[in-house]
């Protein structure tokens, strides 16, 4: 089974590989030092069976926060180890566990302030080996959310630098002068702030959250540190972006992946494509060294622990994650398919499959063996939009926002699917058949399952958090909160909750059964245009 695209498997071959990648952004000083560290793990490498490597062709994930579920009055990873059943029963057996480390919640827990400690109001590292332990017993895989590209303004490494330890000041990208701030301007592919650099040219960088922390008169991407310094952030102003040329970052965050590879965790790389940037010249996302980094990253964690594997959340064009999977070295094995997500809903709102199948035919046809793609209806943040057609764009604006809120100022739509789909259940199954039939992996966000709507007061709720607990005073309403929140055990008890569980559960241990045949992708066969007909294949074994 060759799932690598090059092998290294000998410890001598691994820390040539390692050097020739690290050395591309490093230079050969620092990947001596690098390589010194990583000594034991590339002297003794964990050996896996060979059959169990490609376990994440053949799963179903559930995507849910810590605190998903009440029981009673508490919500904690104790809680969602007790739905261990009702996730097994659904048909699930690889589960996304949205942020649960030491946080102050700007950011519902991208904005990390320890990478190796629980928050306590989610039962602590005992609460995450209680699940872990019940997962392993049902033979559920765990993705955890490793941030790569920021980190709280409460953590150690920032609260260091702006105390003026030059050391963690070069683990942050800063500037000791104002950075110039020209425009903002809309583009095809969202909003782009302009600014002068110091050749006196220009560079765009993208506005992540456009109308949420961007005020006029601000610098949309820079905040002064206590210290007088400009430190740079690609989302909220109290998450700062690490400098990934610094080599002290990447030995740092192998430091992590050891902690976290010891539980045999798989990882979910978030806003993967904004690191090791050059903020310069460009470009600012998806810039060629940082594959060279993943590549590195993904091969000292097979030394480690082989049948871990790395998500890649990359918005990008469909060419552009392509290269996220690598192509001579291994760089990741999932990767989320949004132009896919953008052509399901295309085909759902306009009754019309040649959405799916262009999309197929694209995002098949270069793929390497190791790779596979997490499909989706939607995720925890929001139904993007940033690149899709323009036609695509306002044809789903039409038709969502009357069931959500605007988002990234049109860019996007916030809300649940059941809400999207006016709360039809035979719509919703009809959705979720769609998706299931799909070659890949498909992701159910948590509460789908049950058709849980919109939540308007959450929206509330999270507003006077930030602002009165958080003290950020200028907090503004995020849509993305409408389609968060808890699920409470009436909302299960439900009648139509029930009712459409029992039929997301058909449709997804239906597919556990067949799994086999959605490894690669299926003929199409003659039918009207508003229906997906297709005709899978294995082991000489036809499924229609």
């Amino acid at each position: 089974m060759a799932l690598k695209a090059r092998s290294a498997s000998a410890g001598a071959d691994v820390a040539s590989v390692l050097a020739e990648l690290l050395t591309e952004v490093y230079g050969p000083t620092a990947v001596e030092r690098i390589l010194a560290q990583l000594e034991p793990h590339l002297a003794n490498p964990t050996v896996a069976d060979e059959r169990s490597l490609d376990w994440y062709k053949k799963c179903n994930l559930y995507v849910a926060y810590p605190d998903s579920f009440w029981q009673g009055d508490e919500s904690d990873l104790f809680i969602l180890a007790d739905k261990i059943d009702y996730l097994e029963q659904l048909g699930i057996n690889a589960v996304h566990i949205l942020p649960f480390l030491e946080s102050p919640m700007v950011d519902l827990g991208f904005d990390i302030s320890d990478y190796k400690t629980v928050r306590e109001e989610l039962g602590g590292n005992d609460g995450l080996h209680y699940f872990l332990d019940r997962a392993k017993q049902a033979n559920i895989r765990v993705f955890i959310d490793l941030v790569l590209n920021h980190v709280s303004e409460q953590h150690r490494w920032y609260r260091a630098a702006i105390e003026g330890d030059a050391f963690y000041r070069r683990f942050f990208i800063h500037s000791e002068e104002r950075p110039k701030f020209i425009r903002s301007e809309e583009r095809a592919s969202g909003h782009w702030a302009v600014y002068e650099v110091s050749d006196g040219t220009t560079i765009a960088h993208r506005i992540i959250f456009p109308g949420l922390v961007d005020d006029e008169g601000v610098i949309p991407h820079w905040r002064q540190g206590e210290d007088g310094c400009w430190y740079y952030h690609t989302f909220y102003p109290q998450q700062l972006d690490l400098d990934w040329m610094n080599p002290d970052v990447f030995l740092a965050f192998v430091d992590i992946l050891e902690h976290w590879l010891q539980y045999g965790l798989n990882f979910r790389l978030d806003a993967v494509t904004f690191i090791a940037k050059d903020i310069e010249s460009g470009p600012v996302e998806s810039h060629r060294r940082l594959h060279y980094i993943l590549q590195a990253l993904n091969l000292v964690v097979k030394q480690i622990s082989p049948t871990s594997v790395f998500l890649v959340e990359t918005c990008q064009p469909l060419s552009t994650v392509l290269q996220y999977y690598g192509e001579r070295q291994l760089e990741a094995e999932l990767a989320y398919n949004f132009d896919l997500m953008n052509d399901l809903w295309s085909s759902i709102l306009n009754a019309d499959a040649d959405y799916v199948w262009t999309s197929l035919q694209s995002s098949h046809q270069s793929l390497p063996l190791w790779a596979t793609w997490v499909n989706f209806l939607r995720n925890h943040d929001e139904l993007t939009l940033e690149f899709a057609t323009q036609e695509q764009r306002y044809n789903v604006l039409e038709h969502l926002t009357p069931y959500g809120e605007v988002f990234r100022k049109g860019f996007g739509v916030a809300g649940r699917t059941a809400s999207f789909l006016q709360e039809d259940a035979r719509r919703i199954k009809m959705a979720y058949l769609l998706l299931a039939s799909l070659p890949g992996m498909p992701a159910i966000i948590y509460g789908d399952e049950i058709g849980k709507t919109n939540e308007p007061a959450h929206v509330d709720r999270q507003l006077r958090y930030k602002r009165e607990v958080l003290g950020l005073g200028d907090a503004k309403p995020d849509p993305r909160d409408l389609n968060r929140g808890r699920i409470a055990e009436q909302d299960l008890q439900r009648d139509e909750a029930q009712h459409l569980y029992q039929g997301m559960s058909a449709i997804l241990t239906t597919r556990l059964a067949l799994i086999d045949h959605f490894t690669r992708p299926p003929a199409r066969m003659e039918a009207p245009a508003s229906v997906f007909a297709a005709e899978y294949t294995a082991d000489d074994e036809s499924l229609r």
